[in-house]
């Protein structure tokens, strides 16, 4: 179970890594000082709490992948998400590498069900 911890942990945080890049602006994107006689685009992806609310739903897709996965004891989406130098440490201070917490990942027939009922975005900005 530790395990599992260490695992969803880490890939939401790997999650946050590779959504920032995807969230910074093209260099072409439209400078902050426009022109107010510009016409303003107002699709989703230049309104902020559309950007935080599609990046909140992507995290959440993945967390539920990642966590059905593990409880389910499917390493094979588990290593597709997982870096090769992974190093997990656990709450006793244990490491393993990812080959160690693939070997060790089983089916989890003790739990019976899981949801996140107040899913939140913590931080979202264009350095994170």
């Amino acid at each position: 179970m530790k395990s599992i911890l260490a695992i969803t942990a880490l890939f939401a945080m790997l999650s946050l890594c590779n959504l920032s890049e995807k969230m910074k602006p093209a260099a072409n994107s439209t400078p902050a000082n426009t022109n107010s006689n510009e016409r303003r685009s107002t699709t989703a992806e230049n309104d902020p709490a559309a950007d935080r609310e599609a990046v909140k739903a992507e995290l959440m897709k993945l967390e539920n992948e990642v966590t059905t996965a593990s409880f389910n004891g499917d390493i094979s989406v588990l290593a597709r998400n997982m870096a090769e130098n992974y190093v997990g440490t656990s709450a006793d201070g244990t490491t393993q590498t990812k080959n160690q917490i693939l070997a060790a990942t089983k089916p989890d027939k003790a739990t019976k069900f899981w949801t996140i009922t107040d899913a939140q975005l913590v931080s979202f900005s264009g350095d994170s």
